[in-house]
């Protein structure tokens, strides 16, 4: 707009511009690709949960219909489901 403070090449506005850019997506990128594997290995932890006769994890043993605790990974805990906490848990 002012002849005075205006730039000649438009390159010299466009490359710091996008040096910039691509310095904060890669900081997100090597954000995100650390939490992607904190949150593998935090779902990979077991934890003993209790199957309910009727419930769809149930795996009655000789047609029992008592309740059983089996040990499971954090990625197969659905809503609802009864999770044992033991002591430094």
């Amino acid at each position: 707009m002012f002849k005075s403070i205006r730039v000649n090449s438009p390159i010299v506005v466009i490359t710091p511009t996008i040096i910039i850019m691509l310095m904060g997506v890669y900081k997100e990128f090597v954000g995100e690709w650390k939490r992607y594997k904190d949150d593998k290995k935090v779902n990979a932890t077991t934890v003993t949960r209790l199957a309910l006769p009727g419930s769809a994890n149930f795996k009655g043993t000789n047609g029992g219909n008592e309740m059983q605790w089996e040990k499971v990974t954090l990625a197969d805990i659905k809503t609802g489901d009864v999770v044992m906490i033991e002591d430094e848990e």
